[in-house]
């Protein structure tokens, strides 16, 4: 089966050996703190995505901005990540009303019912406490994607 990017729709498309990031990066990456939730999440993004997860597991249900003073990450980096979490649905935003500035922000969260979906939908295997899946690559844009991205 030919598989499509979803990114440039090219047909150049390679199963990486373990993926993007590496598994060096993950395994010098976790500490015995990290939960299931930070482990996805560095292995959807790398460390951009480490870091927001980080942020999110020492206090849940913060905004973009509060997130961005954590990490040290520039709030639109901080917002790609949450989004492209939310989109594969593990993490969920709750909108709320800014009281000072009185405009709508959204409040951010992990939930573990949406990860343990989330490894059931993937097939992905959590006994190890690793989290291994297939990684593609397209040659043509550089873009990296799990699995599940293909049709």
């Amino acid at each position: 089966m030919m598989k499509t990017c979803p990114n440039c729709k090219g047909r150049n498309v390679t199963e990486l050996v373990w993926g993007c990031p590496s598994k060096e990066f993950l395994e010098r990456s976790f500490n015995e703190n990290d939960d299931l939730f930070v482990k996805i999440a560095a292995m959807i993004g790398g460390d951009d995505y480490l870091k927001v997860a980080r942020s999110l597991q020492k206090i849940q249900h913060r905004t973009e901005e509060e997130i961005s003073k954590s990490t040290g990450l520039r709030v639109n980096r901080v917002r790609r990540a949450l989004f492209d979490m939310f989109g594969k649905g593990i993490i969920e935003g709750v909108r709320t009303v800014d009281k000072p500035k009185e405009n709508f922000v959204y409040r951010w969260h992990s939930n573990k019912k949406k990860i343990m979906k989330f490894i059931k939908d993937n097939h992905l295997s959590a006994g190890s406490g690793l989290i291994e899946y297939p990684e593609f690559s397209c040659d043509d844009c550089n873009q990296h994607f799990g699995h599940q991205r293909f049709n």
